[in-house]
């Protein structure tokens, strides 16, 4: 903190006086008092030109002065063009005087007749309060310089970072921490701060419980700074050091405390000034809204880069869906041209149980692009752990103990019972992976209410009731770099062999689907916590779905095959003529149009790839059954109905089947759909 001079020994002063005597008897007694007289001036252009040429520390001046120009006026231009402190000398007390010289920004007034101790008080205040404003206009401009230093940093940690940095750097503190609460406002987490030495450190791992005080001083809401004085300061040990003033400055989102800053004396021990004061609460105020805007812009990053991965996940799975209905497709047939007791028969038997693995791969990617259909219906959590609580006890083994904690009576949430078991058990086995020597899970579920801070910082996730389920373990935590790709597909951290990194991505997708929220929070050696919040159940379930037996009768019908995909037209046409049905195929809808488009008498069923070049299976459809009304139409397709209807491409009701699909399930699908009545 900048040091004042000593203004007894050392200040240089000006005198601007029309009376000769009286500017000689002004002289004597400053001179008396200690202080260095520059030069007397008796107008004001002289006073001008005088302090211009002597730059002193402060201008006595008088405001009656011979001239066209008075000293109010010599006043304004010394202090706004110059920056020199003024102290008026006057006779004239009348309200138009004192009003004018008021505009000029004095800093004291002597009225004449005027006795050297008044004269002495009046120097002795205007200089320092004239230092400290100077020093805040100063640390003002700093300010305004660090807050656009800051509004161009990316990440909301390093903006932490640099907050505390600056502040004692630039601003000229000492201790500095930022405390932020975490996202449903019942813990304190310290992020950062410098040490005792003023080095910056990482307080990511440290934790206050709710019992903090930053919520005990900030109870009323207009209170922006609390500053406590002669409390017994601590080092990075907490061991006692010293005493000395802590302030406390709330970071505010309107009126939800977010989190606050702490700034002590411990370094220098030197009492803090009230602009210093002023200057806190303004640093508060910017950190805070920075703070908000980063996150807020942090969360928009996210959601569109896992947006960005679930559309490149969805067509990797679509191409993946097409070549496994034909890998699948091709072995059926295969196995059923030969013997069944020989070596090639295992063979294909290995290459089909290999494409339903893959098959499986492909459902994992489309859950995280939440393109997969499930049925979903009200569901209570507590229920769902109890349930699958002796899997999880097996999964893990004894080297782990694992822990239960509901806090209360749980209200229902709308998800799929069994993509819950799966979100569940991929959280548990990945604390467990974390905790290679054993250690514990704790599993924890509570009713939370998500608003303000949370939802504006967390894009998609709207205010209302929620159900938490945390699980968290005392493994070896995570860096920042590695929480924020851990919900990337086929990201891992685990050997080769060990981990497809499609597990946490995969409950990323379902709790998205399930209009949740999911985060993680972790620190290296400090464990790791996973923490989701999914929506109160709000209405009825739906009725279970009927599902009708298997139907293969061998068909005499026709079917106009369309598929831009060679194999998978090749497969399909392949299983469906050895049922018996009379195939006629096109590659796209334009040839089937022009192949087929007089002979639709003929076909009893279209059975056409939704998404093609030039021309899609819906408007193909669209124009045949214009042409044929009695045409029934079966759509097929890499994605799935729920993400297809959602873009517009089909109706809910409509037939579609799913790739990759079995001999027996198209040819279910044929039938079920010639049976109808309609389309």
């Amino acid at each position: 903190m900048s040091q004042q001079a000593d203004s007894s020994a050392s200040l240089r002063i000006l005198v601007v006086e029309d009376e000769a005597l009286l500017a000689e008897e002004l002289q004597q007694r400053l001179t008396h008092m200690g202080y260095q007289v520059v030069g007397i001036a008796d107008t004001a252009q002289g006073a001008i030109e005088a302090a211009e040429r002597m730059r002193p520390d402060l201008v006595l001046m008088d405001i009656q002065l011979k001239g066209e120009t008075d000293g109010i006026e010599a006043a304004d231009h010394i202090y706004r063009r110059l920056n020199i402190p003024i102290v008026h000398l006057t006779a004239h007390s009348d309200r138009a005087t004192l009003q004018r010289a008021k505009a000029t920004t004095p800093f004291g007034y002597v009225l004449k007749p005027f006795h050297e101790r008044d004269l002495q008080v009046a120097i002795e205040m205007a200089f320092p309060r004239f230092q400290r404003e100077r020093i805040f206009s100063e640390q003002l401009k700093r300010l305004h310089e660090i807050t656009l230093d800051l509004s161009h940093i990316v990440s909301p940690d390093d903006l932490c970072r640099q907050a505390v940095e600056r502040l004692r750097s630039d601003l000229d503190f000492d201790r500095c921490s930022i405390w932020l609460y975490n996202d449903d406002s019942t813990l304190l987490t310290g992020t950062y701060g410098t040490d005792e030495q003023g080095k910056t450190r990482d307080e990511r791992g440290q934790i206050w419980k709710l019992r903090d005080p930053g919520r005990l001083v900030f109870h009323n809401e207009g209170v922006p700074i609390n500053i406590r004085y002669n409390v017994p300061l601590r080092d990075d040990r907490n061991a006692k050091v010293g005493r000395g003033w802590v302030a406390t400055v709330a970071l505010r989102d309107g009126a939800t405390l977010i989190g606050v800053l702490s700034v002590d004396n411990l370094l220098r021990q030197l009492p803090l000034q009230n602009y210093q004061i002023e200057l806190l609460g303004l640093y508060g105020s910017i950190v805070a809204h920075l703070c908000i805007r980063k996150r807020a812009e942090a969360a928009l990053r996210q959601k569109q880069r896992m947006e960005s991965l679930g559309q490149l996940a969805g067509g990797i799975a679509h191409d993946f869906n097409n070549l496994l209905t034909a890998i699948s497709g091709y072995t059926e047939l295969a196995q059923m041209e030969i013997a069944a007791n020989t070596q090639a028969a295992e063979f294909l038997t290995n290459v089909q149980a290999a494409a339903e693995r893959a098959a499986g791969l492909t459902r994992q990617l489309l859950t995280y692009a939440r393109r997969q259909v499930v049925e979903f219906r009200s569901v209570n959590l507590h229920e769902v752990i109890t349930g699958l609580a002796p899997l999880l006890h097996r999964t893990i083994g004894e080297m782990y103990e694992l822990i239960y904690v509901a806090a209360e009576p749980v209200r229902d949430i709308y998800a799929n019972n069994s993509q819950l078991e799966q979100v569940l058990l991929n959280l548990v086995i990945n604390a467990r992976d974390a905790m290679p020597h054993g250690g514990r899970i704790v599993i924890e579920t509570a009713n939370v209410t998500l608003e303000g801070e949370y939802t504006a910082a967390h894009i998609g996730v709207t205010p209302g009731k929620y159900v938490m389920l945390a699980v968290s373990d005392t493994g070896i935590g995570m860096t920042p770099e590695v929480q924020e790709r851990i919900f990337e597909p086929f990201f891992t951290t685990k050997e080769i062999g060990k981990g497809t990194g499609l597990g946490l991505a995969t409950s990323y997708g379902i709790v998205k689907k399930c209009n949740g929220a999911i985060r993680v929070e972790s620190a290296p050696g400090q464990g790791t916590r996973f923490t989701v919040y999914l929506p109160e159940f709000q209405g009825a379930s739906l009725p279970e779905n009927i599902v009708a037996p298997m139907d293969h009768s061998t068909g005499t019908e026709t079917i106009l095959l369309v598929d831009d995909e060679p194999m998978v037209r090749d497969v399909t046409s392949r299983i469906l003529q050895k049922q018996g049905y009379r195939v006629l195929e096109a590659s796209s809808g334009p040839e089937a149009m022009q192949r087929y488009g007089k002979r639709l008498n003929e076909v009893d069923l279209l059975m056409t790839d939704v998404v093609m070049p030039t021309m899609s299976g819906k408007e193909l459809a669209q124009r045949l059954t214009e042409l044929h009304s009695e045409l029934k139409v079966l759509y097929v397709s890499g994605y799935t109905q729920h993400i297809i209807s959602q873009q517009g491409v089909l109706e809910v009701d409509h037939a579609l089947l799913t790739k990759p699909f079995s001999p027996g399930a198209l040819l279910q699908k044929v039938r079920e759909v010639l049976n109808a009545y309609s389309s």
